[in-house]
């Protein structure tokens, strides 16, 4: 359970976010790597909330996170975002070695319901996920 001082100092953190988002973020992440698993959700669930906010900063954390938990969920984040510039990297992760990443991938790219994201799924699924992304140019 969270104590007060914690759930107090995320919420002034997150009323900073417009002034400050890069410090209203690392709270965020520093939550979602904490060891007790309701920091860890409120963490997540305080940067859901705001994924607009902080979609350049999840992007960034992304492309740096090294634990598993993490990038999905950051990953999670991504696809509720649904802006339409991540969609090459959701297609990248589509060959991506791990399974629950793929996962999260696919789920974003089917979110989105346009030719192209279901033509990038049809395309993975019928290289079994195996080879490289191909070129979304043209």
């Amino acid at each position: 359970m969270l104590d007060t001082d914690d759930s107090t100092y995320i919420s002034e953190s997150l009323s900073l976010r417009k002034q400050k988002p890069a410090k209203s973020f690392a709270v965020c992440m520093e939550f979602m790597c904490h060891p007790d698993p309701e920091k860890k959700q409120h963490g997540f669930h305080a940067l859901r909330q705001n994924v607009a906010t902080f979609l350049p900063l999840i992007l960034h954390a992304l492309e740096r996170e090294t634990n598993h938990g993490i990038q999905c969920w950051l990953l999670e984040l991504v696809v509720i975002g649904k802006e339409p510039s991540t969609i090459p990297l959701l297609a990248s992760y589509l060959y991506h070695k791990d399974d629950s990443l793929r996962y999260w991938a696919k789920t974003g790219l089917k979110d989105f319901g346009t030719r192209q994201a279901l033509r990038i799924i049809r395309d993975a699924e019928a290289s079994g996920f195996e080879s490289e992304p191909p070129s979304l140019e043209g």
